[in-house]
């Protein structure tokens, strides 16, 4: 096993380990959160060659061109939106993990307007999409999904989200 396998198998055990440390109300304290965002952090890094994207991933990624004219398309799987002009027609299964999680950080981070503490999912999934967003981000590749247009909605694309994530609570409840 390499040296790199064997710390990567090390990170995901302190962060194990830090998940079975929970107090009694199964919160962390701002302590535990920022070891927790730290080691997320370099498992991501070391996963990732110090980058989010690979080099050809950031490649095929700037080769997409933003259309503004273009409308979104709602992710059923996801619940959230998702324009054609960010995905490219040649990406690997992994690669395209690496998309959907933007897609879904895109959502919790902007789209929602739901505050951070009653976001419904895990707090370790939490952390993970901020960091993956955070991280993705500053590596600078000029994906649409990072431009302003995309970050904060327009009216019309604010209630298409609306609409279908009423019609997917609706069917949720039967």
């Amino acid at each position: 096993m390499s040296y790199f396998v064997e710390e990567k198998i090390e990170l995901e055990k302190l962060i194990l380990d830090l998940f079975s440390r929970r107090n009694a109300k199964n919160h962390f304290s701002d302590e535990e959160k920022a070891e927790l965002e730290k080691l997320i952090l370099k498992l991501i890094k070391r996963s990732d060659t110090l980058n989010y994207f690979s080099r050809e991933e950031k490649i095929e990624l700037e080769k997409l061109k933003f259309d503004s004219k273009i409308e979104p398309s709602f992710d059923l799987m996801r619940s959230c939106l998702v324009w054609s002009d960010e995905r490219p027609d040649r990406y690997s299964t992994e690669s395209y993990d690496r998309l959907r999680d933007l897609w879904i950080a895109r959502y919790f981070i902007y789209h929602s307007n739901i505050p951070e503490k009653e976001w419904w999912i895990s707090e370790q999934a939490r952390i993970y999409y901020k960091i993956c967003w955070k991280t993705a981000f500053e590596s600078g590749v000029k994906w649409p999904g990072f431009r302003k247009e995309r970050l904060f909605l327009r009216g019309e694309d604010k209630e298409y989200l609306r609409e279908e994530l009423e019609k997917l609570r609706s069917s949720t409840e039967l």
